[in-house]
């Protein structure tokens, strides 16, 4: 599993929020991964402007856009 997402799992942890939550964000940060077909960390700010300015994206509703947003 990629490091950077068991690095989000452990501080979600540590701040006590719930299981959903956790996977939540862990799900949305592999779309992201898969969006770009490459690790996380090696996403640019430019390249998170362009996901978040997709028409599909912007379909979300404001809670799941939320959510992607939070997860980052």
């Amino acid at each position: 599993m990629n490091t950077l997402i068991e690095q989000v799992k452990t501080g979600i942890a540590y701040r006590g929020y719930s299981q959903s939550t956790c996977k939540s964000y862990c799900e949305h940060l592999l779309k992201l991964s898969h969006y770009f077909n490459k690790p996380l960390d090696s996403i640019t700010d430019e390249e998170l402007n362009a996901f978040f300015n997709d028409p599909a994206i912007r379909k979300l509703s404001r809670a799941s856009q939320k959510i992607q947003i939070n997860s980052i």
